[in-house]
């Protein structure tokens, strides 16, 4: 099982999946949308959210090869350079 989310340069990401429910194991579910950085916060934007502003999300962490968000206040998702 296995989700990917690619977060490029330009402000876009994609989520794609293998083997695996998007609605159980997905970041967003809807396939991707438009990142930008605001300190320590990264605005995320999708087509499925209800809001057009879409959500900042907490960054915990973020190296060179890794990206840690929390996006809910508990758990976090943790992103890896591959």
């Amino acid at each position: 099982m296995d989700v990917f989310v690619t977060f490029a340069d330009g402000g876009k990401f994609n989520e794609t999946y293998r083997n695996v429910k998007p609605l159980e194991y997905s970041f967003l579910g809807c396939g991707g949308g438009s990142y930008s950085l605001k300190g320590d916060v990264v605005r995320i934007q999708a087509s499925c959210m209800s809001s057009t502003a879409g959500r900042l999300v907490k960054i915990e962490s973020i190296t060179s090869n890794q990206l840690i968000l929390n996006p809910f206040g508990s758990g976090q998702y943790i992103f890896e350079k591959q």
